[in-house]
């Protein structure tokens, strides 16, 4: 009888690098959102409290915690993501510099600019007087933290991952 070939023809192959990859996004983001979780559970306590003191919607949008929030979410997503990049021999080193300048740049300066605005406004004039251009640019830049954090954060964790299991 003649033996079977152990190699795997090239397309089961690439399905299971595939899959491999796949498997290993997937771990990291179960990897990323209990920190996503503990980012988010101070505001949600603000929520909370606010509500419970029946102040309304408006001093928990001009609270500069989401400023804040958003910083931690960046600062994170560039940990991991510089983590991921560093433990994974095969990451370009450029690309990597210019992903993280580009967070730092673009998304991490301007929300802590917005959060010493609101903090200022806040303290001198009390919530009500932060200006609602401010408010909106606020949580936008949240928003795109959430998604920086998600997306880059777990790309860096994946990257890891990938090189724990080619190892």
């Amino acid at each position: 009888m003649r033996e079977r070939s152990t190699v795997l023809p090239v397309s089961s192959s690439r399905t299971w690098a595939r899959k491999m990859r796949s498997v290993s996004f997937l771990k990291a983001m179960v990897s990323i959102f209990p920190e996503l979780l503990f980012c988010l559970l101070p505001l949600l306590v603000l929520a909370l409290s606010l509500i419970y003191v029946q102040k309304g919607l408006v001093p928990l949008l001009a609270s500069p915690e989401w400023s804040f929030a958003s910083a931690i979410l960046l600062g994170q997503a560039v940990v991991r993501f510089v983590m991921g990049a560093v433990s994974n021999r095969r990451a370009r080193q450029r690309v990597a510099a210019l992903i993280v300048a580009v967070i730092i740049v673009l998304e991490l300066v301007p929300a802590l600019a917005i959060m010493s605005f609101t903090i200022i406004t806040h303290e001198r004039s009390g919530a009500e007087s932060v200006p609602g251009w401010l408010v909106g640019l606020q949580l936008v830049l949240f928003v795109m933290s959430l998604l920086t954090f998600i997306l880059i954060g777990g790309i860096g964790e994946a990257i890891a991952e990938s090189e724990s299991v080619e190892d």
